[in-house]
């Protein structure tokens, strides 16, 4: 890790030279392999949800609709037969505003005993169906809606539906075969679902009988004392999939311009000649991505370890990846998507504090403890995080002598734009600003913009900084001015300053509580070399108070 060098400060009689830090963190934005910002628009997303009783004569038909990022129309179908083969009714149309969450919609209706229904959707990405469901306003006749088969192998399904007893003892089973519209079929057993009037699951796994690549058909059904239901007719198509786990990623190196990491799996072939690779990148969805080569892990029925190591990755970007897996007959699995940073960037900005004047363990020299030492916290920070989190950081050293807050105001934008890829900004400014002979500058405590005494405050300087970077995609996390015993600097002062940066933290909403190098400091007096800047023990401890705050859960 490169670290900024220059003199030691030495405050002399007319002003400061030496000066505490206010360390700041900055997240940077992930980018997506598409460009990042907003999610790409697509059709509406939509969901039928159960009707409900009218007060007299009907339903409410109900469903949810996500218009995903455009202004979109919605409605209601229903007809008499669960493929609305015979024809159907709509309603009239319901204008969603543009927006990403979903949103319910429904409608009335009245004068249909029974029927079966879904909720649509359409906008310029396309228009969506719904699942079809059943409906009654007959008292007691039962609902019945199919849902898709789960946990599918190459010999056996699992059959799924929900069905609704609508307060009289009912019993449900489900009807399956190879024709299409199931004029011949075969029966599960017959499962009681009780007497609530609310859906009940209902599922069946079929025995492993099934013939692999052969589509079968199926629908759940329900009687009770008023009448009987069938769900829509649903499909699946049993395969010998293989089965895959997403492990953790390892190795994860930075040697710039470029890093490394070894993505790892678990995939289980299930008797099937299968093939392994991974997707990754920097797009959270994988809807963008590049893939490592394919490799044959065989035709066992136990988990087989996959791993392959990259070298080509961008660091300091978060990556995500999943394992996939294809057999032989054609079917694939995705494992979930995983993520890892390619190693984490910090600039620590503030005086002479930080920038680590008065340092007395030589320069990458080695503590008792093992510990990277000299230099001020920075590169002990660097070893703690490193070995905390298991992939690598860097802490950059932006500290600078004599500087007050105003003075880190003015460099900001140019560290920002030095350090394009640091993610999080540590600040830590005010011993200088509150030096007696300057005179100390006004602390700003309780005040916002636009009051009296704002403008030019301490306060002032510093919300500037923070949102200079915000403003970057970064992210800022403050420090406590430290505790001093120089008689030049002011206790109030400092005292107040800190109580400013509870302000800030709570107006920006800074998630990382500050390390209190003030109290830290009063208490261990010893660590300090000239009463303002620590000695080398004193930086052990910066460091050990930063790494308690990055890491606190």
């Amino acid at each position: 890790m490169n670290r900024l060098r220059t003199s030691k400060g030495i405050r002399s009689k007319t002003g400061p030279c030496l000066f505490p830090v206010f360390l700041v963190f900055l997240a940077l934005t992930l980018v997506s392999c598409g460009g990042g910002g907003e999610e790409p628009n697509s059709p509406p997303s939509v969901t039928t949800l159960d009707a409900s009783p009218l007060a007299v004569d009907g339903v409410t038909l109900n469903g949810t609709v996500n218009p995903n990022g455009h202004e979109t129309t919605a409605w209601f179908k229903w007809g008499t037969d669960p493929n609305f083969s015979n024809g159907f009714f709509s309603s009239q149309p319901q204008i969603l505003a543009a927006g990403r969450t979903a949103q319910n919609v429904s409608f009335p209706l009245r004068g249909q005993s029974s029927g079966y229904f879904q909720a649509v959707a359409s906008n310029v990405e396309g228009e969506v169906e719904g699942e079809i469901k059943s409906f009654s306003t007959t008292p007691g006749v039962p609902g019945a809606t199919t849902g898709q088969a789960t946990d599918v192998t190459g010999t056996g399904a699992t059959l799924n539906g929900t069905v609704n007893p609508n307060g009289l003892s009912t019993n449900a089973w489900f009807e399956w075969g190879e024709d299409p519209e199931l004029a011949s079929f075969s029966t599960t057993a017959v499962q009681p679902m009780g007497v609530g009037t609310t859906g009940v699951p209902v599922e069946f796994r079929l025995p492993d009988i099934l013939s692999e690549g052969t589509t079968y058909y199926f629908r759940v059904a329900a009687e009770n004392a008023a009448g009987s239901a069938k769900g829509t007719i649903l499909s699946f198509t049993p395969r010998f999939l293989p089965t895959v786990t997403t492990e953790s990623a390892t190795d994860i190196t930075v040697t710039e311009p470029s890093a490394g990491v070894t993505f790892n799996g678990l995939v289980n072939p299930n008797g099937v000649s299968t093939d392994a690779w991974f997707r990754y990148g920097t797009d959270p969805s994988l809807s963008s991505y590049d893939e490592t080569d394919h490799e044959l892990v065989g035709s066992a029925t136990e988990n087989q370890p996959v791993s392959v190591s990259v070298n080509t990755l961008e660091p300091w970007k978060t990556y995500y990846f999943q394992v996939v897996a294809e057999n032989t007959v054609g079917g694939s699995q995705e494992g979930t998507i995983s993520s890892f940073p390619a190693g984490d960037y910090y600039v620590a900005i503030g005086d002479s504090i930080t920038f680590g004047s008065h340092d007395d363990y030589p320069p990458d020299d080695t503590s008792s403890d093992g510990r990277n030492t000299g230099g001020g916290y920075e590169p002990i920070l660097n070893d703690l995080l490193t070995a905390e989190k298991g992939y690598p950081h860097t802490v950059e050293n932006e500290g600078f002598s004599g500087e007050t807050a105003a003075d880190g105001l003015a460099r900001i934008q140019g560290i920002i734009d030095s350090h394009p890829d640091a993610r999080y900004f540590l600040v830590m400014y005010g011993t200088n600003d509150a030096f007696l002979d300057l005179p100390p500058v006004p602390s700003g405590l309780g005040l916002n913009p636009g009051d009296p005494g704002y403008s030019g405050s301490y306060k002032d300087y510093m919300q500037r900084m923070i949102s200079a970077i915000i403003a970057a995609g970064k992210t800022p996390y403050l420090a406590k001015v430290p505790y001093t015993s120089d008689p030049l600097i002011s206790d109030t002062y400092i005292r107040n300053y800190n109580f400013v940066i509870d302000e800030l933290i709570f107006d920006n909403e800074i998630l990382v509580i500050p390390p209190d190098f003030y109290s830290h400091f009063q208490s261990h007096p010893g660590e300090l070399d000239d009463g303002i800047h620590p000695n080398g023990i004193g930086y052990q401890s910066m460091a050990d108070r930063w790494f308690d705050a990055l890491t606190a859960p």
